[in-house]
């Protein structure tokens, strides 16, 4: 389980996704791992999410490599959300870049 699993759970226990038609809490999604990106996202969508919350920038790897997330390696969750009627993204302006040490 990844640490935006616990807190998306938390988020759905506290708040909820939307079924009182008032409150729509946004789960977080991380694309690092496509294949536990999708699990989740069918997850949160089986349980009523209407939109996920995505980190704007790239998507870093291991080696700290990054990746767009329009990058069609991240298609799998796409495809996922399409197959379910769709789902809005939501998202922040990534961490600014650190000062150069020029």
């Amino acid at each position: 389980m990844m640490p935006y699993d616990l807190a998306n759970r938390w988020l759905e226990e506290e708040w909820g996704f939307g079924a009182d038609g008032r409150v729509f809490g946004v789960p977080l999604l991380s694309l690092v791992d496509v294949p536990l990106a999708v699990a989740e996202l069918e997850r949160l969508l089986a349980r009523g999410a209407r939109m996920v919350h995505l980190l704007a920038g790239p998507v870093l790897d291991a080696a700290g490599a990054g990746r767009s997330p329009g990058d069609p390696y991240f298609d799998p969750s796409g495809r996922a959300s399409a197959s379910r009627g769709g789902i809005r993204n939501t998202c922040r302006p990534a961490r600014p870049p650190p000062p150069s040490a020029a």
